[in-house]
């Protein structure tokens, strides 16, 4: 993310963690800002990095090979398949 952005995906909070820990759990809820992957990348990078930072672990990918058969299908411009 930080790679095609110039910055993290989800902000970074200042002060006492007791402060910090109920918005950065709203953060994440809330998702990444998909937009803004895709204007510094390509539909389908967007969306493989939408699912890698989906705030709901049974939509992200649920194995490293399922993540690489979708990188790899990216890089050769074939359609996703997770």
């Amino acid at each position: 993310w930080e790679a095609l952005t110039g910055r993290p995906p989800f902000p970074v909070h200042r002060g006492p963690i007791r402060d910090q820990v109920p918005q950065m759990l709203a953060d994440r809820r809330a998702g990444p800002p998909v937009a803004e992957a895709a204007r510094a990348s390509t539909p389908a990078t967007a969306a493989v990095l939408a699912k890698c930072l989906d705030p709901d672990p049974a939509r992200r990918y649920q194995a490293a090979h399922e993540l690489h058969e979708d990188l790899r299908r990216q890089l050769d411009d074939r359609p996703l398949r997770y």
